[in-house]
């Protein structure tokens, strides 16, 4: 056996990598809890980084979405707006306070966060562009 660039053991099916890198524990049903894995792709304070950086984006979004509600109609119009928000930035929250077990295919709690606000912004961009396609009729 052999190690290549990536310190990753040519010949073995468990991966043997840097100090900070690993293997993804994310959706990992099959491996029953070993190193199998062929690649040494993550890097916990890298993840870190852009989960602290997508709480930090959403919640600014979201003080600043919503500092502008003024009137009811706006609540009305804003809600899947302000919830495409609010989810990530709970997932992002999840996620920085138990990075260990708040994973894709392991928590369902973590997951429900994530497809949500990718949902809800799909609901908050019908929304705009039925009141859009309203306003220039």
């Amino acid at each position: 056996e052999t190690a290549n660039e990536n310190n990753t053991t040519i010949g073995s099916p468990f991966c043997v990598c840097d100090e900070e890198w690993t293997h993804s524990e994310e959706f990992d049903y099959f491996s029953g809890g070993s190193s199998f894995t062929g690649v040494c792709g993550y890097n916990k304070s890298h993840v870190r980084v852009l989960y602290t950086v997508c709480a930090a984006v959403t919640g600014i979004s979201l003080i600043l979405q919503l500092v502008v509600i003024r009137k009811k109609s706006q609540l009305k119009r804003l809600w899947a707006a302000i919830l495409s928000l609010l989810f990530p930035f709970s997932a992002s929250m999840v996620r920085l306070n138990n990075q260990s077990s708040a994973l894709f295919g392991k928590n369902l709690f973590f997951m429900f966060l994530v497809a949500h606000g990718n949902a809800f912004i799909l609901v908050a961009i019908s929304i705009f562009l039925m009141r859009y396609v309203r306003y220039m009729s």
